[in-house]
């Protein structure tokens, strides 16, 4: 009878497959409805025609790919257990919606610290929390020159009314990290001291100066601002990221004995199919972009 039912069962599934799959539920970020345009302090430096497809509420032609979005959420992970650690902490990711400048504002702030300044007041510190890998973090050990994480602590600071703020660079891949403190030292000229803190005791070790440019980022968001309201597209902006080797932009570079390619970046916008085509950019004139896409296009 054991056999009479083995042999059944064998019979029955003969032309079945079993495989055991392992599937991963990425989380899909679904797009974002907008009635008006508002400012996010993250986004200050992107490129005028993206904000207008986001705020006209185009549909997306270029979905970051599991990876990616791989990669964010562990950025998230790390973000959040690292803000877990951070002593002081009176606010976490609260959502603020601030009128100002004629413009609403709408952003969260990685974490406010209530802290003692030099004098022995307690004074509110803004602090935003950026995961990068190694190489990134390595330059960010040395200098401090991408405008939009200058810009957002810079924002946040005047809307807030608050005269220290602090950007938290988060090595992923080590667990790292390293700040600069920004203070405002003349609000009327929006004058910020900004320095690189040691680690080990506090102590700057480096640090410059600079004039925030308001007026020209508020005409700039003036500018889109008129063109949503209208539905229509701003010209789009060619802004390269590439690699700057004795004076001259490189497409390629070798860095440590690796060859690495100059990134762009238009190649991680959510709308890249439908803003751009390789022909479009060669009757452009601007060779150099057209040249590159020759060698990494866009187009499928």
């Amino acid at each position: 009878m054991v056999d009479l039912l083995d042999h059944h069962y064998h019979n029955s599934t003969k032309h079945l497959k079993f495989k055991a799959m392992l599937k991963i539920n990425y989380p899909v970020q679904e797009q974002r409805e907008y009635e008006h345009y508002s400012i996010s302090p993250s986004g200050l430096e992107n490129c005028s025609r993206q904000l207008c497809y986001k705020y006209n509420n185009v549909e997306k032609t270029n979905i970051p790919p599991p990876e990616n979005q791989a990669k964010m959420e562990m950025g998230t992970i790390l973000h959040d257990w690292f803000t877990g650690l951070i002593e002081g902490v009176v606010e976490a990711e609260v959502l603020h919606e601030v009128e100002k400048w004629g413009f609403t504002w709408r952003y969260k702030i990685d974490a406010v610290t209530s802290e003692m300044d030099d004098n022995f007041n307690e004074e509110r510190v803004i602090n935003e929390i950026k995961t990068v890998p190694a190489f990134s973090f390595k330059n960010f050990d040395t200098k401090l020159d991408t405008k939009s994480h200058l810009r957002q602590i810079q924002i946040y600071m005047l809307l807030e009314e608050v005269k220290h703020g602090r950007l938290i660079y988060l090595n992923r891949d080590n667990g790292k990290w390293l700040a600069w403190d920004l203070y405002l030292v003349d609000a009327e000229k929006l004058h910020f001291k900004i320095l690189k803190n040691d680690n080990a005791n506090g102590s700057a070790i480096a640090g410059f100066q600079e004039y925030m440019p308001l007026d020209t980022i508020l005409k700039k968001h003036q500018d889109i601002s008129l063109a949503v309201d209208k539905d229509i597209l701003l010209p789009r902006q060619f802004e390269m990221h590439c690699k700057m080797v004795n004076g001259e932009l490189k497409e390629k570079f070798t860095s440590n004995g690796k060859q690495y390619k100059s990134n762009w970046q238009c190649s991680y916008c959510d709308w890249k199919d439908k803003c751009w085509n390789l022909r479009e950019f060669k009757e452009s004139g601007e060779e150099f972009l057209a040249n590159y896409l020759n060698q990494y296009p866009l187009e499928k």
